[in-house]
């Protein structure tokens, strides 16, 4: 979960969102206006963020590390329900 989150920090900081402006959203400029109204439907600022290469494949590496433990995990788990079916 950790590495979801780094991503979505790093890609919010990337895609220079502040947080900190109380107006964030409610105004926009005609320069960005014309900009969003050529981004993809349905899509957001995240997919649009230009995060570096080598940053990209650490986060999906650290997410495929991810997904082959929970993998063990559900692995051990069946086998520790066998035996406890046994029992």
């Amino acid at each position: 979960m950790d590495v979801f989150i780094l991503r979505a920090v790093l890609c919010w900081q990337l895609a220079e969102q502040d947080s900190s402006d109380a107006f964030r959203g409610l105004y926009i400029s005609d320069a960005e206006a014309l900009y969003l109204m050529q981004r993809p439907f349905g899509s957001n600022w995240g997919e649009e963020s230009s995060m570096p290469q080598g940053e990209k494949q650490s986060f999906l590496e650290a997410e495929r590390q991810a997904i082959q433990r929970v993998k063990a995990m559900e692995h051990l788990s069946h086998g520790a329900r066998r035996g406890l079916q046994k029992m």
